[in-house]
């Protein structure tokens, strides 16, 4: 979804035939730098999926984070820390025994290890026979002794096997684990724990597995009392995503089944990590817990709408507490459920601060204390918590906003606004800052009811303007279950702002079937219009008289008004340019609303965004089975699409592209492209020059908007938001 830019106001025909002189037939790139990190670069501002946390004291701790982020704890604040620029990968998994030595694993073969509490990493290899192993977890007995786990590729293509791998001479080699049993094909291992200093240990893995050793070398299968909670049809069965020994007296393993049905079990010294109960003496608050928090700022969610109740989600995380015989476990779960285990009972102590939506937790950790009752746990959309008192109460350690992200529009490095899921709108005034401020500007009233999974706005426009923008548009739609009890229809949603804080909401009745979904939308700069465009052709135009806002539909021309519309540029005060389904591309000539179809011959692959500016039309595509996202650009002359085509390697066959921008650079241009698994791809064509600056996510680049070819913010789902400057 793309926000057009206000210099376009000037561009005109003559202008844009002139700037594709050059671009008659396909261009290919000569040059591409994989780790070209340029000045300006991609800055992280927020959000994101946090992995793992290892806390060695009140004043050390490390995170493993999406998109190969790093953050390390100093006792008053957490930070970001450099990992190297081949890193790029999903961490999953991170250990330190002490303030200097530690690991963190992820996807694709990726093992770093430190001995200076991060400040440099050194890259291990750790590949199976058949390609690099996906390691989901690792413990660290000593500098030298590791372990991992996760699966690598199998024999054949798309098989898997079981890694599980160990070596005594920190990464130099790796030896494989022994079975006692048939290990199911493939099976994770999320995670291992050992009783230290001895050779006794847990696993934790995918298909209902749990495995322990006696010395160190052989593996054998665990017996369960009681079967894990049984998958609906089709589904994968019960997963154990971490297991925890304390001093060989017991033994933990939390997981579940999908994200709602989870489990915990216990093992006693009597038969440790050879035999374990299903733990069922549970406690539930039913939202009893849930507080309004000043931190982050926003509406919170209503007791008898808060995650938990009767039953419990999958848990994710488990830490014991060392030396506290009272309070010994804490476990962390999906839709930010937490139990802690008080004098032989788990209790649920759920807060639920996080506003309209239940983030998970992904990873607890506490640290020593006499009793210990401090821990961390941190979890998606960049969330941090703390806590002292072992979890009855927190404080929120990361400036988080808990929705999903799809849209943004900025005036300057500073000011800007994102929308996304439940249909927040969130806005900063200091997004150069390392770590921006956001409120939450919409909305502002406390949900009492069920949250609806379409309730989202994806795209927001704003009229630039002298002093700040005030005037603008964000588009998508709604249930209308929220403000209609019991209605359940979906329909366009359209929040407008005259003063650029206070967001009122229209839902717009079309009609010939069109909708439900508004996808995105563009300010023209002519009598303050707003165009939008969403499902089944749904096309709108919206205007501004000064005190209210009118919105009528405009008809897309049979045989295609059925297609869906991704997106919308504004080429000047003349075009407009719509993409959609199966390659589609329509023009719109203003003021007399002529429709032109666009001929494409190169790809029928939805239309994801278009982007007009720079003297240029350019649109982008998803990717096929055969082919990455594609790049079109419109050639007004003969009115069709050319391609520009990026050397072998910068992308791949599915990958997706979700967004672009285009900014003029000295005596070319620079385009940006947003992609799937978080890729940003950057093309300068004074120097014919393609590079993927390190963006540190690997979640969907939905959006972007460049205020020139050195400024730039770019959104991705679950939070997160990147500044480029």
């Amino acid at each position: 979804m793309r926000y057009a830019l206000f210099a376009l106001a000037a561009l005109g025909g003559s202008v844009l035939a002139t700037s594709f002189a050059n671009l008659a037939s396909p261009r290919t790139a000569t040059t591409f730098d994989p780790a070209a990190q340029g000045t300006p670069k991609f800055r992280w501002k927020r959000g994101g999926n946090l992995y793992g946390v290892s806390m060695v004291d009140g004043s050390h701790g490390w995170t493993s984070e999406d998109g190969g982020r790093v953050r390390t704890y100093d006792g008053t604040g957490w930070s970001l820390i450099a990992t190297p620029d081949a890193v790029r990968n999903d961490l999953k998994d991170v250990m330190f025994i002490d303030s200097s030595t530690g690991w963190v694993v992820g996807l694709g073969g990726v093992a770093l290890k430190t001995t200076n509490g991060g400040s440099s990493w050194t890259s291990i290899t750790v590949n199976d026979t058949y390609g690099a192993a996906d390691l989901w977890s690792v413990y660290v007995a000593s500098a030298s002794e590791v372990w991992v786990g996760g699966d690598a590729p199998g024999s054949t293509p798309g098989s898997r096997v079981t890694v599980l791998k160990h070596t005594t001479n920190s990464g130099s080699s790796w030896s494989d684990a022994s079975y006692s049993f048939t290990v199911p094909t493939g099976a994770k291992v999320y995670s291992i724990d050992f009783d230290p200093g001895t050779t006794h240990g847990i696993a934790g893995a995918e298909d209902e597995l749990l495995m322990y050793t006696s010395d160190g070398a052989t593996w054998a299968q665990s017996t369960l009392t009681t079967a894990p909670p049984a998958p609906p049809s089709g589904e994968e069965p019960f997963e154990f995503w971490v297991v925890k020994v304390k001093a060989s007296s017991e033994a933990y393993a939390v997981g579940g089944q999908g994200v709602g049905v989870g489990a915990i079990y216990h093992s006693t010294s009597t038969a440790l990590g050879r035999v374990w109960d299903k733990e069922t003496s549970f406690t539930y608050t039913g939202g009893a817990n849930c507080v309004s928090c000043p931190d982050p700022p926003g509406p919170s969610i209503a007791p008898a709408s808060c995650e938990g109740g009767t039953s419990n989600a999958t848990f994710y995380g488990l830490t014991l507490f060392p030396g506290n015989s009272t309070t010994v476990a804490a476990a962390v779960a999906y839709g930010s459920q937490i139990q802690v285990r008080v004098s032989g009972t788990w209790a649920e102590k759920s807060d639920h601060c996080e506003q309209v939506s239940n983030p998970a937790f992904n990873h607890v950790s506490a640290i020593p204390g006499s009793p210990s009752t401090t821990a961390w746990a941190v979890g998606q959309f960049g969330q941090i918590r703390k806590t002292t008192d072992a979890f009855d109460n927190w404080t929120h350690q990361l400036d988080s906003i808990f929705f999903r992200t799809y849209g943004l529009w900025f005036e300057d490095v500073d000011s800007g606004w994102i929308v996304g899921q439940n249909r927040q709108i969130a806005k900063t005034s200091n997004g150069s800052a390392d770590k921006p401020g956001w409120s939450i500007q919409h909305p502002t009233t406390t949900y009492t009811g069920a949250f609806e999974t379409k309730n989202n706005l994806y795209g927001i426009s704003m009229k630039p303007a002298v002093g700040g923008a005030t005037l603008g548009v964000a588009v998508g739609s709604e249930n209308d279950n929220i403000n209609n009890p019991g209605a359940g229809t979906l329909k366009p949603l359209i929040a407008t702002t005259a003063d650029g804080s206070t967001w009122s909401e229209l839902l717009f009745t079309p009609s010939n079937n069109a909708g439900p979904n508004l996808r995105d939308v563009k300010y023209r700069g002519t009598n303050d219009e707003w165009w939008a465009a969403g499902d089944a052709g749904l096309v709108l135009k919206g205007t501004y008289s000064g005190s209210a806002w009118t919105w009528t539909q405009v008809s897309i021309p049979s045989p295609n008004s059925g297609l869906w519309v991704s997106s919308v540029a504004a080429n000047g005060t003349s075009e407009m340019f719509f993409g959609g389904a199966g390659g589609v591309v329509y023009k719109l000539a203003l003021p007399g609303q002529t429709w032109t179809q666009i001929t494409n011959s190169l790809t029928t692959a939805d239309i994801t965004d278009v982007v007009a500016n720079a003297g240029k039309v350019i649109a982008v595509t998803k990717g096929t089975s055969t082919s990455p996202g594609r790049i079109l650009v419109y050639r007004p002359g003969t009115g069709d699409f050319t391609e520009i085509v990026p050397p072998s390697g910068t992308l791949v066959n599915g990958q997706d592209l979700f967004s672009v921008d285009v900014q003029s650079s000295g005596t070319g241009y620079r385009l940006f492209l947003g992609t799937s698994t978080g890729v940003v791809v950057q093309y300068d064509s004074a120097t014919a020059t393609w590079t993927k600056p390190k963006t540190d996510t690997s979640m969907d680049v939905t959006a972007m908007h460049f205020m020139s070819d050195v400024v730039g913010f770019a959104v991705a789902r679950q939070g997160i938001v990147i500044g480029f400057h």
